[in-house]
């Protein structure tokens, strides 16, 4: 196997704090096609970034898992400067880039670059929220032209958000030995 594809460190499978950093996942779903990409339950204290996660047929990475809009154990949790896509395949639904289930106080999903993904009906989004989960439209400046900049009335602006380089989501270059 390609160790580019590896999981490089312990993936977030116990609620305490792991880090996760898995260099690349992609060609999942052949035979379970509503498996994850990166999963966290009932996971606390994770970090998912620097990966590019694509060819799913499901969701990109899951957080949370809570229903009936409770407080969740999944808390304090960062997915950020991923490379996201080609996730769906038209072939489920309820999926997304990015599935926030529950309230998952203190997490943060920033800086990722989502794209190209395609559910059978509803759900289907870049984030897709569920449950108590919330995020705000963060008002592109012109995003059917490819524009990613803010609007000057972003609301993300008004939360601390810096705008980024987006050609530095992704996938980086291992480290010389």
């Amino acid at each position: 196997m390609d160790d580019s594809f590896a999981i490089r460190k312990s993936c977030c499978l116990a609620a305490a704090a792991v880090v996760s950093a898995i260099a690349g996942l992609a060609d999942d779903g052949r035979f379970h096609s509503s498996g994850v990409g990166v999963l966290l339950g009932h996971a606390s204290d994770c970090s998912v970034t620097h990966n590019e996660i694509r060819d799913l047929y499901y969701t990109g990475v899951s957080l949370g898992w809570v229903w009936g809009y409770a407080g969740s154990p999944s808390q304090r949790n960062t997915v950020a400067f991923n490379h996201i896509h080609d996730i769906g395949k038209r072939e489920l639904a309820d999926m997304g880039g990015v599935y926030t289930f529950g309230t998952s106080f203190g997490t943060c999903v920033s800086n990722n670059v989502i794209h190209g993904i395609h559910s059978s009906s509803y759900g289907g989004w870049g984030l897709y929220t569920d449950e108590g989960s919330v995020f705000a439209d963060p008002l592109f400046a012109d995003w059917k032209n490819g524009d990613f900049s803010l609007n000057a009335k972003s609301p993300a602006l008004a939360l601390g958000f810096v705008p980024f380089d987006p050609a530095k989501a992704g996938r980086r270059a291992r480290p010389a030995k």
